[in-house]
């Protein structure tokens, strides 16, 4: 490279275009100061060089005068830019036979202080490279004194659930990184990092691990000493970008309508000191820093999905044991809120368990809204990453290290943790129907606000369906199907999906064309063990007093806490100020029926789609007044 800018500033000075010095600094000649000369093809030119400069003279050279610290700048009238260049003329002259001509440039104190600025360039970019060069290892000299020099610890943190990390905050950890990363290797392929690529699990190696080694400290410790308790606990998969994250991130910040500043994600590698307290992995759940940061978010998570490439994904998390071990300390929690995020450029690819609080706004000014808006939000989630949230098999989830999920899987089988796992558990099985279960509560609207008149719309309603009925562990159930299309075909999904030990079971069925057979039907199928049962039959215009008293006398007697909501049905005032208990209602059922006899008429009517509609009516018949 330096011999070329050697020879730049002559071509610019012999064309007119430089007044006395190159753009590089190299020092110009004046034309006076070349010299042309003839070299005949009869002997030897006698000329050696090095970087264009003659050494020693024999010969032709020799006789004619030339001097040793010249300079050799064209052959006939084709600049030379290296020695290979000079030889290749020479030798073309001598294959030819034929002479040559040479311009030597002969102002040898210019061209000595060329060549030392020359030295001091070629110097700079050998200095530049070897700054470029790749570390030995995460544990180089240089590359620890550059975390040290930028990461010092701010104060210790006690509670590793305080330790929570604002996006500005993770966002400093990687505008370091990328200025540095490009020294930095993949330890299995050796390729070399960049900031578009870079993963968790690399930035915990090259980063993380040896920022927080000296100070057995954690990296949030490095970056703040203030308790930051989290308002979400993150779960993602190491192996997924590290600017993926930070999408993610962000979308969920804008569709939650929450501030960057002020909400606090509890990121494991951030949060938890590398060099101490072990894997974090316990028989007791409650014991893992794990539980203890959900707990402190109020079991808000945010489930971070890939997206699919040519070597992974989509939702890679599916498949990862730590990821199932985290997710199997939420089960027991009712008040579980479960976000899912996969980082798409188009659209935000974002399902909740709830609304949003723009959402929720809408919906509080327009009933059906805020539902419509969180149906059109999710119906681009791709419904293959919901069948395979259904799929999970958590003793054959992978990890890293071998010996994670063998400890993983003790943990949830309740064994020895060192000893060998096993293929086969019963608490597997436990874990398997739960975790589906709750994703299956996470995806219910997005599959059940699908037509069912679509065989693979509603194979997947029924795969949702089935998922929560398997959970006999669940005691609490809350469902949505406010203003979904073909009420009673989704009533009989409903119904499919109540598991067989509820105690609690909460419904929102308004706007849905309920008729009274239909919720007479919902009725029997309601778990006999029901203590609190809420429904929300709002909105439909079907129902009347015979269809909610027939309701009422099918359900389960030992239902305690009771309450329908009838607004905009058919139902009398009388009626529905009755309905918030079971017992005041059946009285007052059993008070009209005493005042005079119940006429019920059953009407077979044609519809539209040449199906027979069943009316059935209730009337009171009083006796003659004498």
């Amino acid at each position: 490279m330096g011999k070329s800018r050697g020879n730049a500033w002559i071509e610019n000075f012999v064309s007119g275009s430089v007044p006395g010095s190159d753009a590089l600094g190299m020092i110009v000649h004046p034309i006076h100061c070349m010299t042309k000369l003839e070299f005949r093809h009869a002997t030897s030119h006698g000329l050696k060089w090095t970087n264009l400069i003659v050494e020693s003279l024999t010969e032709q050279a020799l006789k004619m005068g030339v001097q040793v610290g010249w300079k050799i700048y064209k052959v006939d009238n084709c600049v030379c830019k290296n020695d290979d260049d000079v030889w290749a003329r020479l030798q073309e002259a001598k294959w030819e036979w034929r002479s040559c001509h040479v311009w030597f440039i002969t102002d040898i104190r210019a061209i000595r202080k060329e060549q030392v600025q020359l030295r001091a360039v070629e110097a700079k970019e050998q200095e530049h490279r070897l700054a470029n060069l790749p570390f030995a290892g995460a544990h180089d000299h240089k590359h620890v004194e550059q975390l040290k020099e930028q990461f010092l610890l701010q104060g210790l943190i006690e509670r590793v659930e305080d330790r929570a990390i604002t996006l500005p905050q993770f966002q400093t950890m990687l505008d370091w990184t990328k200025g540095k990363c490009h020294r930095w290797r993949d330890f299995t392929s050796m390729k070399k990092l960049h900031i578009d690529s870079i993963t968790m699990s690399q930035l915990y190696l090259w980063l993380i691990r040896p920022a927080t080694k000296d100070k057995d400290c954690s990296m949030l410790e490095l970056i703040t000493a203030q308790k930051q308790t989290p308002k979400w606990f993150v779960t993602h998969w190491w192996g997924d970008k590290l600017l993926d994250l930070v999408k993610t991130i962000k979308t969920h910040l804008e569709a939650r309508a929450i501030t960057q500043e002020s909400t606090n994600y509890w990121i494991a590698a951030c949060a938890t000191r590398p060099h101490s307290g072990g894997d974090g992995i316990d028989l007791d759940p409650k014991a893992t820093p794990f539980y203890k940061a959900m707990a402190a978010a109020n079991f808000h998570i945010l489930y971070c999905l890939d997206r699919k490439t040519e070597m992974t994904g989509p939702a890679t998390p599916f498949k990862r044991a730590w990821c199932h071990y985290e997710t199997t300390m939420c089960l027991d929690n009712s008040a579980t809120v479960l976000d899912l995020i996969v980082p798409l450029e188009a659209r935000r690819h974002l399902v909740t368990m709830r609304m949003t609080k723009d959402e929720d706004v809408q919906e509080s000014l327009n009933a059906g809204a805020g539902l419509k808006l969180k149906a059109d939000r999710e119906k681009i989630f791709n419904l293959e990453i919901v069948e395979q949230a259904l799929a999970i098999q958590i003793q054959n989830g992978k990890s890293t290290e071998s010996m994670d999920k063998q400890r993983i899987l003790n943990a949830i089988a309740l064994r020895d943790l060192s000893s060998g796992y096993l293929p086969k558990n019963d608490l597997y099985t436990k874990a398997n129907i739960r975790i589906c279960a709750l994703f299956a509560l996470v995806f219910w609207r997005r599959t059940m606000s699908g037509a069912s008149s679509d065989s693979d719309m509603l194979r997947l309603q029924t795969q949702v369906a089935d998922a929560l009925r398997a959970d006999v562990w669940r005691e609490d159930l809350i469902l949505s199907m406010a203003f979904m299309v073909g009420g009673d075909e989704k009533i009989t999904l409903l119904m499919r999906s109540f598991p067989p030990n509820l105690k609690t079971l909460r419904l929102d069925l308004r706007g849905m064309d309920l008729t009274n057979e239909s919720i007479v039907t919902l009725a029997s199928n309601v778990p006999r063990e029901i203590e609190v049962l809420e429904i929300d039959f709002r909105m439909n215009e079907q129902i009347t007093n015979a269809g909610v008293e027939h309701f009422a006398n099918k359900l389960p007697a030992k239902i305690g806490k009771f309450k329908l909501e009838l607004a905009g049905t058919l139902v009398s005032k009388e009626m529905q100020d009755q309905s918030d208990s079971l017992d005041r209602l059946h009285r007052f059922t059993q008070a009209e029926n005493e005042k005079g006899n119940t006429c019920i008429t059953v009407s077979l009517c044609p519809s539209n789609t040449r199906r027979m509609v069943v009316e059935t009516t209730r009337t009171k018949v009083f006796p003659p007044q004498t």
